[in-house]
C-alpha cells in the first residue's frame, strides 16, 4: 500500500486490500469474494480517498452519507451496485452510519489475462462512468 502525499492511498494487490480492511488473507492472490455480513469491515482503519488496482463490484443496500467514486459523489440513497475499475479514486467523506458493501467481489486485471474479456472490459461502461 502506498500514499502519495495528500494522494489518495493506493493498494495494489488484493492481500494488501484484505490487510487494510481487517480480513483473512484471500483464498486466491487474483479474485475475492467478501461477504459483509459475517466479515465486518473495520471503517476506523479504512483511508477516506483510495485507488484500488483491481475491479471492485460492491452491493450495497442502503447508502447514507456521501460516497466519493471518481470526480463525483454517489448519491443512490437507495443503494444498489456499486462498480471500479482500477485506477478509479473511491472512498468515504463520511464514515459515521454508512453501511458496508454486503457482498463485494474484488477482480485483479490479471485474472483476465488469456481471455477475451481483458481486451473488451472497457466496453463496459458501468466501470468506467468517470473519466479518469
Amino acid at each position: 500500500m502506498k500514499k502519495e502525499d495528500n494522494g489518495p492511498l493506493k493498494i495494489s494487490s488484493l492481500s494488501e486490500g484484505h490487510l487494510l480492511f481487517g480480513l483473512p488473507k484471500p483464498q486466491h492472490p487474483l479474485i475475492s469474494v467478501i461477504n459483509g455480513t459475517t466479515n465486518r469491515i473495520d471503517t476506523d482503519r479504512f483511508p477516506p480517498n483510495h485507488v484500488l488496482n483491481f475491479y471492485k463490484i460492491a452491493y450495497k443496500p442502503k447508502l447514507t452519507g456521501k460516497l466519493k467514486y471518481g470526480q463525483s459523489y454517489y448519491d443512490f440513497d437507495e443503494g444498489g451496485l456499486l462498480f471500479a475499475a482500477p485506477g478509479q479514486i473511491i472512498g468515504n467523506n463520511d464514515h459515521e452510519d454508512n453501511v458496508c458493501s454486503v457482498f463485494t467481489l474484488l477482480i485483479h486485471p490479471d485474472f483476465f489475462l488469456g481471455y477475451s474479456l481483458a481486451k473488451k472490459i472497457k466496453q463496459y461502461g458501468f466501470f468506467f462512468l468517470f473519466n479518469q
